[in-house]
């Protein structure tokens, strides 16, 4: 039997939804002045990454009008950049995949989840598909083009594919290493208007080491009135793509009121930041080669990378700061003054 609280399906006044607002406000407030996510120290910061470096290094490309925008915004919404075909090829496989239970069932998509409404519906709604042959081909296929695109040079980590079903909800939060510079991807949906099942994305401060807790608090976790002002509503078809710094930017999909959707992720390292430079174990996801599979990760390696990184003191310094200035939260990628 549930405990619904008559109050929370109840009609709020302009007044009550003022205070409500300014209490989420003020939380918000203290989270971010808690956990300092742009408060960096400038001498640590120039140790670990200096922009001039690249400057001075002529083998490192100018960023695009592209690669501004996403060092400016985190994120970047690509039209029609996936060939329609092999988009379709990637539909079959995962229909493939799907009835021969090549996948694993995830319990929770993420993380468990930190409300108690309807958390029942988050439990193995989803089913998983880490490193898919077809995803490992994307990744590889189009590295030049998104390279192209935004004037980086990358290195592919890892792909997955996940088949969402009715209910599921993808949790808030911000990305591990691996997923620095990441792009997510709608292969097919089925939803009950038949429009795309939306992703939100957050990028107003640089949210790199979150804990799950903290990224709901930011975002999920508040009332519906309330949790997207600050986020960004992207609406994806078979083809598009959303480009986004998986580190720095917290990220989420409301339940999905549909059958199913079907997304791929794709994730690179920047080759000319701290990260691949000190770790660069990362690539493949600590595998020998992009064509091994999970069972090929080298968990030591890929586990102590990602112990030291994802403590918040140590990943604000490495995560697409030289994309991103972590201090000032502007463009530094090589050549970014053309565009101011």
């Amino acid at each position: 039997m549930y405990n619904l609280k008559s109050e929370e399906f109840s009609y709020l006044s302009l007044e009550e939804r003022e205070r409500e607002r300014q209490h989420h406000e003020m939380m918000e407030d203290q989270i971010i002045k808690q956990q300092q996510f742009d408060v960096v120290d400038k001498k640590r910061q120039l140790e670990i990454f200096n922009p001039q470096d690249n400057i001075d290094n002529p083998d490192v490309p100018e960023i695009t009008k592209e690669g501004y925008l996403i060092g400016k915004n985190r994120f970047y919404i690509a039209r029609n950049f996936f060939d329609k075909s092999h988009i379709e090829f990637c539909l079959h496989m995962f229909k493939f995949q799907e009835q021969r239970k090549q996948y694993y069932r995830e319990e929770n998509i993420i993380q468990e989840n930190y409300d108690d409404k309807g958390a029942f519906l988050d439990n193995w709604v989803s089913k998983g598909m880490p490193f898919p042959n077809y995803g490992e081909t994307l990744l590889l296929m189009y590295k030049e083009k998104v390279e192209k695109l935004f004037g980086l040079r990358l290195k592919p980590t890892y792909s997955y594919g996940r088949t969402y079903e009715r209910h599921a909800r993808l949790l808030s939060h911000s990305d591990r290493p691996s997923c620095e510079f990441s792009a997510t991807l709608p292969v097919s949906f089925d939803t009950d208007d038949g429009k795309p099942w939306r992703i939100w994305a957050r990028g107003d401060h640089n949210f790199t080491g979150l804990t799950g807790k903290t990224a709901w608090d930011l975002s999920m976790g508040k009332p519906f009135r309330s949790r997207h002002k600050k986020a960004v509503p992207v609406d994806l078809w078979p083809g598009d793509a959303l480009f986004y710094q998986g580190s720095n930017v917290i990220h989420w999909r409301e339940r999905l009121v549909g059958n199913s959707a079907r997304q791929i992720f794709l994730h690179y390292l920047h080759e000319d930041g701290p990260m691949y430079r000190d770790f660069p174990e990362l690539m493949y996801d600590a595998r020998p080669s992009i064509y091994h599979g999970s069972g090929s990760v080298d968990m030591y390696k890929r586990g102590e990378a990602s112990k030291f990184l994802q403590n918040q003191n140590n990943y604000k310094y490495y995560a697409n700061v030289s994309i991103t200035d972590p201090a000032t939260g502007k463009p530094c990628g090589k050549g970014h003054e053309k565009y101011e």
